[in-house]
């Protein structure tokens, strides 16, 4: 607890110098993290305090339509990783220009890969998206996009390098396009596509990614779900991965909700073992469980015990890799 008492300290003093009335805002995620059991037996007990995400943001009006955004984030090297300290990178630059509902963004900014999913699970201080999780695109992209309201829905189009934060690296753009629609006041499903030409540079394929992905709303229980299948296809031929996710939240009180979340993929990732916080073996196909409570101290501070578990499969000779278990206390926090 002493170390989320100092956490508290350094995010009041930050708030005593940055005000959101000067364009200052911000976050946190700070956790404790145990590994009870992991498919790599040399890190199974390990634990330690981390932050897996500190976000500073700077937001401007230049004119009435025009707006100005800058952000850095930083964090804790993954725990697979050799210790390193927190260096901070530009995650948003940008400008926004807005006509009535519709904006159009020039620079680094956020995609439509899984804007709405994301959204719509509501729990990034626990995990990412599970698109995000099992690395089926960038949650960032440099280029050009435009969205806003369309037929009773809304849309969100963008051109973009396809490389994430990084500079461009081949000749080739990605494109991206989400439709979203309301059935009723209580539900909306999403349609989403991308698609990125290649035969050199990133991956030297061509990959094409289509998504379905609803969401419901009954009482004060919400349920999602996510089906994506990848495509990546060049001329020695082509593969896929697919993805099956359903999320949902219960409030059990106005100040406690209970969460929890499957993914299921019926394929190897064979970069699992790149994610940073929650590394999956490449070597079965894996289905994530994840469950816990959200408990609001504060509208600025969340408290979420977690626990995440991943089994794995294998239709092969070979045996599944053993299962991860991993418990966490995050402590959320917003300025």
């Amino acid at each position: 607890m002493r170390y989320f008492g100092r956490l508290a300290f350094l995010v009041a003093l930050a708030t005593s110098t940055l005000s959101p009335a000067d364009g200052w805002t911000g976050l946190a995620y700070a956790d404790y993290y145990f590994n009870l059991q992991n498919h790599d037996y040399s890190r199974k007990g390990q634990n330690g305090f981390q932050f897996r995400r500190i976000y500073l943001t700077y937001t401007t009006p230049v004119t009435d339509q025009l707006t100005a955004r800058l952000r850095f984030e930083g964090a804790s090297s993954g725990f697979r990783e050799r210790g390193t300290n927190i260096t901070p990178f530009v995650k948003d630059a940008y400008l926004q220009w807005s006509r009535g509902d519709h904006t159009l963004t020039f620079g680094l900014s956020s995609t439509p890969t899984w804007a709405l999913v994301e959204a719509h699970w509501g729990y990034r201080p626990v995990e990412k998206s599970p698109q995000d999780l099992h690395q089926f695109g960038s949650s960032r992209d440099f280029g050009i996009s435009m969205k806003g309201p369309l037929g009773g829905g809304g849309y969100f189009v963008m051109v973009g390098n396809g490389a994430g934060t990084s500079s461009e690296s081949n000749r080739y753009k990605k494109i991206y396009g989400a439709l979203n629609y309301p059935l009723g006041v209580k539900a909306v499903v999403e349609g989403y596509f991308d698609y990125e030409p290649g035969e050199d540079g990133r991956g030297k394929y061509t990959i094409l990614t289509l998504q379905g992905h609803g969401q419901l709303q009954f009482g004060s229980t919400q349920i999602g779900v996510v089906a994506l299948r990848q495509t990546r296809s060049r001329e020695a031929g082509s593969s896929h991965r697919d993805l099956f996710s359903v999320f949902g939240r219960l409030d059990l009180s106005s100040q406690v909700t209970a969460f929890a979340r499957a993914d299921y993929l019926p394929q190897l990732n064979p970069t699992a073992h790149f994610i940073a916080y929650t590394p999956i073996s490449p070597g079965g196909k894996p289905l994530v469980l994840i469950a816990g409570f959200d408990y609001r101290a504060t509208a600025e501070l969340h408290l979420l015990p977690t626990v995440e578990l991943i089994a794995y499969t294998s239709d092969t000779d070979i045996p599944a890799p053993s299962g991860d278990l991993y418990v966490r206390l995050t402590a959320f926090v917003k300025f």
